[in-house]
């Protein structure tokens, strides 16, 4: 279990600011921040819920933490983190890895696919991934989960498909001004 334990502090240290980190853990989980603490400073080990809560958060390296396997926490060649990706204003960047996968700086809660399907985001176009995207960006900006999933389309439709393919960024106040001139927060 110790090599699974350093596999998600590594793939938590890459996805998150040291300054903030177990802030955001426990907002992205629920789980108490002193318990991510002590986890990542080495003085427990990781409790089934704390794998299942980092592997839903980051789907893309769930086989890298379980088994060792698949793609290490490789986010941008210009940057040591994941984390350093955000922006000052907290609107979502979306970039290319190495390997022209898709990278985006906002946790993956919306499984809007089939079970089978493999989760991730993209932009540029319309389509599933796109879509998926749209969902977890009004999830995370306060949308209940279905009234998300309602207006992932429309939100796709008007500010995601458009995006540039290989880089992009949508502002928080691109983001809230489009929720909020569609009166959709609760909806």
């Amino acid at each position: 279990m110790s090599a699974l334990n350093e596999r998600m502090r590594e793939v938590i240290a890459a996805a998150t600011h040291e300054s903030d980190r177990y802030k955001t853990l426990e907002s992205l989980t629920g789980i108490n921040r002193t318990t991510w603490s002590n986890f990542m400073k080495g003085k427990q080990y990781a409790s089934y819920e704390m794998i299942e809560a980092i592997c839903r958060l980051w789907e893309q390296w769930t086989l890298y933490i379980v088994i060792g396997k698949g793609e290490r926490p490789d986010i941008d060649p210009d940057r040591d983190t994941y984390a350093e990706v955000l922006p000052q204003d907290g609107g979502v960047v979306l970039k290319r890895d190495r390997k022209g996968r898709a990278v985006a700086n906002i946790p993956h809660l919306l499984n809007c696919r089939a079970p089978y399907d493999p989760a991730n985001f993209e932009w540029g176009y319309r389509g599933v991934g796109p879509y998926e995207l749209s969902a977890n960006i009004l999830y995370l900006f306060g949308m209940p989960e279905q009234a998300a999933q309602k207006h992932a389309q429309a939100f796709c439709d008007e500010v995601v498909s458009s995006l540039p393919h290989q880089e992009a960024f949508i502002s928080v106040e691109r983001i809230k001004e489009w929720i909020e001139g569609r009166h959709v927060l609760a909806s």
